[in-house]
């Protein structure tokens, strides 16, 4: 909770930027992380289906469900869940 108004010119700020890159390995490092802490799959769902999560609801509006659901396998069945 932030006690003060928030000050632009404060270096120390959390600013969010875009940058560029592919959103099918976004998407993939996202789910392998939240692999990585110990979500399931469903769960992994849920963060890119609610709106509240911007960055993982954003890819899920351009690359759709069915590359989510696709990718979130790939990860269960990978090295990295082992």
């Amino acid at each position: 909770m932030a006690y003060d108004e928030f000050d632009e010119s404060d270096p120390m700020e959390f600013q969010a930027v875009s940058i560029p890159g592919d959103p099918a390995v976004m998407a993939r490092a996202f789910i392998e992380e939240y692999a990585l802490a110990g979500m399931g799959p469903e769960r992994i769902l849920m963060l890119f289906k609610t709106p509240f999560y911007h960055g993982t609801h954003r890819l899920y509006g351009q690359l759709g469900e069915g590359f989510i659901r696709k990718e979130i396998r790939a990860v269960f069945r990978s090295e990295v869940c082992s």
